[in-house]
């Protein structure tokens, strides 16, 4: 999670209004290091494809018409799309049921499925907001995401808090992160994990541009945990999923 920027969704992206969340790390008088949840007020889509009905965008009469188009909820079938109320077009291109699992500490991880959604602006808010979300100005027209959700298991005896995802590299080297931009988590995280549940979650991803069509695999490193205000676990080993 990040302070929103200085960016917005998704990628699937994206589409109806959420808020922004951010974790970070504050000293008190004593210089312990506490975790805290802080919510901007910046607006930005849900990352996971879902949209309202009303929108402020007006959907082109060929889309309504269109058997591919989804006026409410997420895309489901490849070839789907929806488009948000900011005139984003967020196709769903491909999509695979994923195994992988890692174990940090008393902290488990596991990767379900990847979700590739090919985004198309037809507004500058689109635009902007999708900076917004990815903390990125890089995107300035079309562009491809990674929507890869995973379950978070808390084994330890105390509730964690976590941002999810730290970074994630791809094939040809690129990485983003949440300090770099290009990633974006999912804000829930920030009420953080009890002991003994296992959470639902997933992150955004950025693709490249040059890996747009061939992107296949994805290394996931996950970020600290935190417990009491003190780190449970550091950053974890990266994690290769393959989609």
């Amino acid at each position: 999670m990040k302070k929103a920027l200085l960016g917005s969704l998704v990628g699937v992206l994206v589409v109806g209004g959420g808020v922004a969340a951010t974790v970070f790390m504050t000293q008190d008088n004593g210089g312990k290091t506490q975790s805290k949840a802080h919510e901007s007020s910046v607006t930005k889509p849900l990352q996971d494809g879902k949209v309202q009905k009303s929108s402020r965008y007006s959907v082109p009469e060929k889309d309504l018409k269109n058997s591919n188009y989804v006026s409410s909820g997420a895309a489901s079938k490849v070839g789907e799309y929806t488009i948000n109320q900011q005139g984003n077009k967020a196709e769903l291109a491909e999509q695979s049921k994923v195994t992988g699992q890692l174990d940090n500490g008393q902290v488990s991880y596991k990767i379900d499925s990847v979700r590739k959604m090919a985004n198309s602006p037809a507004t500058d808010e689109a635009i902007q907001m999708a900076q917004m979300a990815f903390n990125t100005r890089n995107i300035t027209g079309n562009y491809t995401t990674l929507i890869v959700r995973y379950t978070v298991t808390n084994n330890a005896a105390a509730t964690i808090i976590t941002d999810g995802v730290n970074s994630a590299e791809f094939s040809d080297g690129s990485v983003v992160s949440v300090q770099g931009g290009g990633l974006d988590n999912d804000h829930t995280l920030v009420s953080g994990v009890e002991p003994g549940q296992t959470k639902e979650t997933f992150v955004a991803l950025l693709v490249p541009q040059s890996l747009a069509v061939s992107v296949k695999n994805v290394a996931l490193q996950f970020a600290p945990t935190y417990q009491d205000g003190q780190q449970l676990t550091g950053a974890s080993e990266s994690l290769d999923v393959k989609f």
